[in-house]
C-alpha cells in the first residue's frame, strides 16, 4: 500500500513529494554539478536545505515529474 505524506490529500501529497525530487534533481545535476550556482554564496544552505527535504520525503509516494 501506497505511503503519503498527507493521506488526506494523496494526489497533492505525491505532487509536493514529486516536485521536491525533481527541484532536488535540478539543483544537483544542473546547478551544482554544472558549476552554474556552486560558487554562489548560498550554495551550501541551500544544498543542506534540499538534503534534509529529500531525508524527510524519503519513503513517500512520489509522482514522477518529467523535465
Amino acid at each position: 500500500m501506497p505511503k503519503y505524506l498527507n493521506p488526506n490529500d494523496p494526489k497533492a501529497s505525491s505532487s509536493f513529494c514529486g516536485l521536491i525530487t525533481t527541484a532536488a534533481a535540478v539543483f544537483a545535476y544542473r546547478l551544482g554539478l554544472g558549476g552554474m550556482y556552486s560558487s554562489t554564496e548560498h550554495f551550501d544552505e541551500i544544498h543542506e536545505h534540499i538534503t534534509a527535504l529529500m531525508h524527510l520525503i524519503d519513503g513517500y509516494e512520489a509522482t514522477d515529474i518529467k523535465l
